[in-house]
């Protein structure tokens, strides 16, 4: 685990474009040591995610603090890609990582690049999945516009139907000074039948968490007459080649029955 301290909380800290932040890979160490160590969380509740996927005793993991740091203006590149998945960086104005400062991290264009499609043993669904995450105090949209997250997965790994809030991507531990448009999706997530999108907020209870997820299901509040309607269920957010992928068989099928025509129109003749 790095930890870097700022020195205040109102130092300032640019990753200008073209320029990239990018966490070392660490493996094969004899001893590990975590205090400090944040396992990220997820909801309003904060509740801890697994500490199998998110734990310095994995091999390969890593974990990077910015600490007494005000603002991290983000224009360029920030790498939290590793050897395996689970990897965080976390910025705040905090002194250390145990509470939530005040420290805004603005999206002014750049990306964010991470991978997916872990998962951990002690989960509760088949679907759930985990990935390496970016945790900030608060989030604010420059100039620049959205930070474009890249998401790298084994498509075999992100085939499913998620359940819950889905793939936590970016932890904003002050709901309340979430902004919305910080983040987008930059590069298509697509697994089996599936298409994920990106999501400011969990569902349920954790509507207002204000934290980044993929989920590959939509949901549909509709009103009828002036009177709102339960939420409907979770649908699944299918990816646009599934309709075709289902017709296609039939059509070949029915494309070669149509080439073979009649025995008379392939011109055969009957012997006596």
């Amino acid at each position: 685990m790095a930890i870097s301290d700022f020195g205040a909380s109102t130092s300032r800290f640019d990753n200008q474009p073209g320029a990239t932040v990018r966490l070392a890979s660490v493996e094969g160490g004899q001893t590990v040591d975590d205090a400090g160590f944040y396992v990220p969380t997820t909801g309003t509740g904060g509740r801890a995610l697994p500490n199998d996927v998110y734990s310095l005793s994995r091999n390969g993991v890593v974990q990077s603090q910015l600490l007494n740091l005000g603002e991290f203006n983000h224009a360029g590149t920030l790498d939290l890609r590793g050897p395996v998945i689970g990897n965080t960086l976390l910025v705040s104005s905090a002194s250390s990582a145990a509470s939530a400062g005040t420290g805004v991290f603005v999206s002014n264009g750049g990306t964010l690049q991470l991978q997916s499609g872990v998962r951990s043993v002690a989960s509760a669904h088949e679907s759930d999945r985990y990935a390496d995450m970016l945790i900030v105090d608060a989030t604010r949209v420059g100039a620049g516009g959205a930070t474009q997250i890249l998401v790298d997965y084994d498509p075999s790994d992100m085939g499913h139907l998620s359940v819950g809030n889905g793939v936590d991507l970016v932890e904003v531990r002050d709901a309340a000074a979430s902004a919305s448009g910080a983040f987008a999706l930059g590069s298509r997530v697509a697994g089996g039948a599936y298409e994920y999108a990106l999501h400011h907020g969990g569902i349920g209870g954790d509507a207002g968490d204000g934290s980044g997820f993929l989920r590959s299901y939509v949901r549909t509040d509709t009103v009828d007459s002036g009177t709102p309607r339960e939420p409907a269920p979770e649908l699944p957010n299918y990816r646009k080649e599934v309709p075709v992928a289902m017709v296609v068989p039939a059509l070949a099928h029915q494309l070669g029955l149509s080439t073979l025509g009649t025995y008379h129109d392939r011109g055969e003749k009957i012997t006596p």
